[in-house]
């Protein structure tokens, strides 16, 4: 199957481009960094990694849309199949500095590698046009097919907060960064807070709000938000951007209240 988001139903082949917007992109990069650091991987490692079987086309998906933002690249090997982290994705992942010009610099960098991207921001260089506008551009002038153009127009806009930093105030927020295709993308290993924080409540007849937080004086960098099945939001925000060590402490943090309910509940408690 090809590496591209492609129609169901169509014999046709739109144009070359990821199935997932860049920083889901990022996500993938650094669960293989946890695991591989700079070295070379085996593909069937990096399928796991990923919670992919490497037969899955939605392993070779993800693989594809890797190598088209430039984050990975084929490792030789006389073995098999390798492949590992390309320079610029761990100068992006390991650019710890907050407001780095650098970081911005290369994440703009990596969401105009893939082709169409380029050709479009070039053609946009004030802003992307409307949805209907830019779907009409990639179906007549690029030869995308109908709904490949609607998803392509959906990662060109939450890639644009990259391109075009006045964009940022209107930034997606991540919430339909699910596959494109729940039949060509099984569930990834759960690595992030988000993940973590939704077993928790999905395991609870209700979760405690935590107690607020002084708000900072300093400027936020970033902000999630989830909404847990009662309708209850939860939003966590970080003063800067936030680590993979910070997801980890979180994430101990959260196992931690789960032991508690779960103690309690045992011992009749309510």
């Amino acid at each position: 199957m090809s590496e591209t988001i492609e129609p169901r139903k169509s014999k046709e082949r739109s144009p070359n481009f990821p199935f997932i917007s860049l920083d889901v992109a990022l996500q993938r990069a650094q669960a293989m960094y946890s695991h591989e650091r700079r070295g070379g991987a085996p593909t069937v490692a990096v399928a796991k990694h990923w919670g992919y079987s490497e037969t899955s086309s939605g392993f070779k998906q993800t693989l594809g849309a890797l190598k088209n933002y430039g984050l990975l690249v084929d490792e030789p090997s006389s073995s098999g199949r390798m492949v590992r982290l390309s320079d610029l994705a761990v100068r992006i992942l390991l650019d710890g500095r907050p407001d780095s010009r650098d970081r911005s610099g290369l994440l703009r960098q990596a969401a105009l590698t893939p082709a169409v991207a380029s050709e479009v921001f070039q053609r946009w260089p004030e802003g992307l046009p409307s949805d209907h506008t830019l779907t009409h551009f990639l179906m007549f002038d690029r030869g995308f097919q109908d709904d490949t153009a609607v998803r392509a127009a959906k990662i060109l806009r939450q890639n644009e907060v990259h391109v075009d930093p006045a964009s940022k105030d209107d930034a997606y927020d991540g919430e339909d960064d699910a596959p494109l295709s729940e039949a060509a993308a099984p569930p990834v290993r759960r690595e992030g807070l988000l993940d973590i924080a939704q077993d928790v409540v999905n395991q609870l007849p209700s979760y405690p709000r935590a107690s607020p937080e002084p708000i900072r004086s300093e400027k936020v960098a970033r902000s999630e938000k989830i909404i847990d099945p009662n309708g209850l939001d939860v939003t966590i925000t970080f003063s800067g951007e936030p680590s993979q060590e910070t997801y980890e402490f979180l994430a101990d943090y959260i196992e931690l209240r789960l032991k508690r309910l779960q103690r309690k509940s045992a011992s009749g408690q309510t």
